[in-house]
């Protein structure tokens, strides 16, 4: 009798690594505005930074709270949600190791604009406002890297307004699940990978709609062949057919 897989082939492990000193700076020296300086500059920076453990579901900062530092995920992953005028929780984003988020403006003092939670246990390097705009005035290139990524934000930003003005529910739905695979996707013998937690209220949240259609359309891909999915995975198994669907 033929058996349905109800797990990826590979699992990857999604435990927080140890964040040495060694570690933190080859992460770093990774960023955008950090990549031209030297080595001893990067152990300049690497000192001012701190990093704390997290758990899953541990609140790392709060949508509203004063925006006092800039975070790095050194390992797991990240989600970023918001409010919407009903009070319900929207995804808008999902981060990995790498990526940062918080406060990045070198301008003065803002608000977070959305609550960051660990999704997995991760390990979480963090750089206070203050700190961050000191380096930038002392390392140039880095301050114009800073506002050009701030820029390409903006870009993106106004990418998915268009997405979700513009297009049908599942031509967004389509969009953002190949969108996360090209993030956080890891080839395996089923296709594309996404090894983290993904609800039907994430989708509904990521697509601005509701959990109901998310599902509905959700079944409908995995009914065509077009992924795969479990309790903490998806599997983007038709990569071809699925951008069709944009």
């Amino acid at each position: 009798m033929k058996t349905t897989r109800k797990t990826p082939l590979k699992l990857t492990d999604t435990k927080a690594k140890l964040c040495t000193f060694d570690y933190r700076m080859e992460l770093l020296h990774a960023l955008p505005f950090f990549r031209n300086l030297s080595h001893k500059e990067m152990h300049n920076v690497n000192k001012v930074f701190s990093d704390t453990k997290y758990d899953l579901g541990d609140i790392i900062y709060r949508e509203g709270e004063r925006s006092t530092r800039l975070c790095v995920v050194a390992s797991g992953s990240v989600k970023l949600i918001k409010q919407n005028l009903d009070g319900k929780e929207i995804l808008t984003d999902i981060l990995k190791q790498g990526e940062f988020f918080g406060n990045i403006d070198p301008s003065g003092e803002t608000f977070y604009v959305e609550t960051a939670i660990a999704q997995v246990s991760s390990c979480i390097m963090k750089i206070n406002s203050e700190q961050f705009r000191n380096i930038l005035e002392k390392y140039p290139t880095a301050s114009l890297k800073v506002l050009d990524i701030m820029s390409k934000r903006l870009n993106e930003s106004q990418e998915r307004i268009k997405q979700l003005s513009a297009n049908t529910v599942e031509n967004r739905i389509a969009y953002t699940i190949l969108k996360l695979g090209e993030k956080l996707g890891i080839k395996n013998e089923l296709g594309l990978l996404i090894q983290i937690p993904l609800t039907r209220y994430d989708i509904a949240g990521m697509t601005g709609t509701t959990p109901e259609t998310a599902s509905r359309i959700i079944s409908k891909f995995k009914d065509l062949g077009l992924i795969k999915t479990g309790r903490k995975w998806t599997v983007i198994t038709n990569i071809s057919e699925l951008e069709k669907k944009i």
